[in-house]
């Protein structure tokens, strides 16, 4: 992706808080031209139009997805919240224009490694506590970025290398990524949950899987143990893998016993 932007004309669809650190991003990136598109009415995104007024490459297109917007388009950057089944959308896969999400465009810029974490529930509060310990314990600049409120994309453009980013992930952003790649990924949980946009249950976790899909040697995949969707999904991991458990003392595995967390690697 990061070689195919440069001179290219992209289309970001979806002009919230991702939406507008993908344009920004694509900017920063090189990107020719950049179609900023939102269903809302022009007069509701003056925050948008002032962000990028002085941007003449940037187009902003609103009160809806007509098809016209496809016209010379080498890809689509999606917001999270828009449905999969979008006109515009469909129309696009059957011309064969790629559609990702926002995280893939920031996989593809990040100068330091990423921690993602997913699951029905707990996500937001491990991923915060999770960025206290990388801070605090270890001492690292720590960006804490995606669905927990700071965009991806925003928090790739403020690292640095020796910094790392600890982002949490939910099923919608995770669909359509490509290669996206966790150095750690972490599954907490999988329950039924968002099925009006997934359709299926089936669909749903392979969404979530994707968090998994391209790790290699050197990263970890750690998941619960003690869920039996998560458990199944071991076999998903390129990397390491580290179950937790409260019930059994995997081995490797971080496990509670007697009150006190084990850690055997």
């Amino acid at each position: 992706m990061s070689a195919g932007i440069k001179g290219k004309k992209v289309l970001v669809l979806g002009l919230a808080k991702s939406g507008r650190a993908a344009v920004g991003l694509l900017l920063d990136a090189g990107a020719a031209r950049i179609v900023a598109n939102d269903a809302k009415p022009l007069s509701s995104l003056r925050e948008t139009i002032e962000e990028f007024k002085d941007f003449p490459q940037v187009e902003i297109v609103a009160g809806g997805h007509p098809a016209g917007l496809l016209a010379g388009v080498a890809f689509i950057i999606k917001s999270p919240g828009i449905s999969p089944r979008l006109p515009l959308l469909l129309e696009a896969r059957r011309l064969g224009i790629p559609v990702y999400p926002e995280i893939e465009l920031a996989f593809h810029h990040s100068p330091v490694p990423l921690i993602a974490i997913t699951g029905t529930n707990g996500k937001t509060t491990t991923t915060a506590l999770s960025g206290e310990i990388f801070a605090r314990q270890q001492g690292l600049k720590t960006h804490v970025a995606g669905n927990i409120g700071f965009p991806l994309s925003a928090a790739v453009c403020r690292a640095a290398a020796g910094e790392i980013i600890v982002a949490e992930l939910s099923s919608f952003q995770l669909e359509d990524t490509q290669n996206f790649r966790a150095h750690i990924a972490a599954v907490l949980n999988i329950t039924a949950d968002h099925l009006d946009y997934h359709e299926t249950m089936d669909r749903y976790i392979a969404a979530k899987k994707k968090i998994l899909k391209n790790q290699e040697g050197d990263d970890w995949a750690v998941l619960n143990w003690d869920d039996p969707r998560v458990r199944d999904l071991a076999g998903e991991a390129g990397g390491r893998v580290l179950p937790f458990s409260r019930k059994e003392t995997p081995s490797p595995g971080v496990y509670l016993r007697e009150g006190a967390l084990y850690i055997d690697l």
